[in-house]
């Protein structure tokens, strides 16, 4: 099983304030390295609301610095008809402290 260490190496400090629209998505999947499907499933999918299937896509986007206490960490989420960036705040120890659509985009 993977590290919370390695999982959270895939998410970039960005400076605030950060503004989501849906080229951004484009420029994340392009700039940030995927995570690997074993991080994926220890970390986002317990905590996702719907299933995932084989055509569903999870992109590491960036994380907010400075929050000492947990990682808050931004990804962006593309199924069949339906993409949204995420946001999943996680204790130090992994665990789910709240996680929010932080902005959903339909084609």
């Amino acid at each position: 099983m993977s590290s919370l260490d390695d999982f959270i190496g895939f998410f970039p400090e960005v400076r605030l304030p950060v503004t989501l629209t849906d080229a951004m998505a484009s420029v994340f999947s392009q700039t940030n390295p995927p995570a690997p499907q074993e991080l994926v499933a220890q970390y986002i999918l317990p905590y996702e609301e719907e299933a995932a299937d084989e055509l569903t896509e999870f992109v590491p986007c960036f994380r907010i610095p400075e929050t000492h206490d947990f990682h808050a960490l931004v990804y962006w989420r593309a199924s069949l008809m339906r993409y949204q960036f995420v946001l999943l705040c996680l204790d130090k120890t992994g665990r789910l402290i709240d996680r929010r659509c932080c902005r959903e985009l339909f084609p």
